[in-house]
């Protein structure tokens, strides 16, 4: 029995399709392989590349979002800076005197800046390169009406827009 059984070692070895089943064999025993798995790294992949694809739709989202909102402070801030510029255009016209009127405000020299009365306010209209404005006048009795009223003024509000959209300053006299 000695001497078959180790005939039977050397023909396997010499054997190549005994050693392949040997090697076959041995791999099914460290790592079965069902025969219900077939395609799972398939469905498995897919599964993945979803998850990945709805991340990336977030971040692209999120960006969008961002930048929507970066615009958005830009316009806000020069409008902004418009109602400012607008207030000191008033302001540099009353400077100095301890009365003011419309009139006074309303500087011929300045050339861009005109009063309407027409929607029951006075309001002082004026443009820059980046933006409109506009005054409204209050004192002690309430907001005033007419461009020629001689009343004192105690508030001037600014109110400036830039590409839709708008902000507005207030400075009490």
């Amino acid at each position: 029995m000695g001497i078959n059984s180790e005939s039977n070692k050397n023909n396997a070895l010499h054997n190549p399709k005994q050693l392949i089943m040997k090697e076959k064999i041995k791999k099914e025993k460290i790592f079965p392989r069902p025969a219900n798995q077939q395609g799972s790294i398939l469905a498995f992949s897919l599964i993945i590349m979803f998850i990945l694809m709805i991340i990336a739709i977030g971040v692209a989202t999120v960006s969008v979002q961002e930048r929507k909102m970066s615009s958005d402070t830009g316009k806000s801030t020069l409008a902004f800076q418009v109602a400012d510029s607008g207030m000191e255009v008033a302001l540099e016209n009353i400077i100095g005197n301890s009365y003011i009127t419309v009139d006074q405000i309303t500087n011929p020299s300045l050339g861009n800046m005109s009063c309407d009365d027409s929607s029951g306010l006075a309001i002082i209209t004026g443009s820059m390169p980046s933006g409109n404005y506009e005054l409204t006048f209050e004192n002690t009795s309430g907001l005033i009406s007419e461009c020629d009223n001689e009343d004192n003024i105690t508030i001037i509000k600014s109110s400036g827009s830039y590409a839709g959209t708008k902000r507005a300053v207030e400075v009490d006299l």
